[in-house]
């Protein structure tokens, strides 16, 4: 079954679909949290937040960017909100406590947290030397396929793959830097 089918299948209920749907993008989505997250401890947690995510989300998927792509840039910004929330000092909350818990209403602390956060990383993003800044751009903001860049810029491939994992990296450091 391909795809789109996999997708309208689990649009219609069915779980068996989900179930390969994830199957299929599961090692990108893991290194992705990893890359982020540097903690294989943390990944059965930030993997939950993400396919909590991805399934309420694929219901209103468009299919605009490759499933692969929206999966993969899910896991990153699961792995973003974990460590902020780690940064705020969060605590784990336990299953059994969860039903206890107050309806949550965001504070405005949080809200900025977020917005400043977004502001950082797109600080780094623009510092980027222009070489990897444009293709992390329309990779990550635009979600255009390495085909797509690689015609954009005419550039092969392989090369586009390896200025997308160098500018990564960079805005990684960068990011860290800021937050200690």
């Amino acid at each position: 079954m391909d795809e789109n089918a996999l997708i309208e299948s689990f649009k219609s209920g069915s779980n068996h679909a989900f179930t390969i749907l994830i199957r299929q993008n599961q090692t990108y989505m893991e290194a992705a949290i990893l890359r982020v997250v540097g903690n294989r401890e943390a990944l059965p947690d930030v993997m939950q937040d993400v396919l909590i995510r991805i399934s309420k989300g694929l219901h209103s998927f468009k299919g605009q960017c490759k499933l692969s792509s929206w999966m993969y840039r899910i896991a990153l910004n699961e792995g973003y909100r974990y460590i902020q929330s780690k940064k705020r000092g969060e605590a784990d909350i336990p299953l059994e406590d969860v039903d206890t818990l107050p309806d949550y209403e965001p504070d405005a602390d949080l809200q900025m947290t977020n917005r400043e956060s977004t502001r950082i990383l797109r600080e780094c993003v623009d510092e980027l030397p222009d070489e990897y800044k444009l293709i992390f751009k329309c990779f990550y903001f635009e979600e255009k396929r390495l085909e797509e860049i690689s015609e954009k810029f005419d550039l092969p491939q392989g090369t586009v793959n390896s200025r997308i994992a160098r500018a990564r990296n960079m805005v990684r450091e960068k990011y860290r830097k800021r937050y200690k």
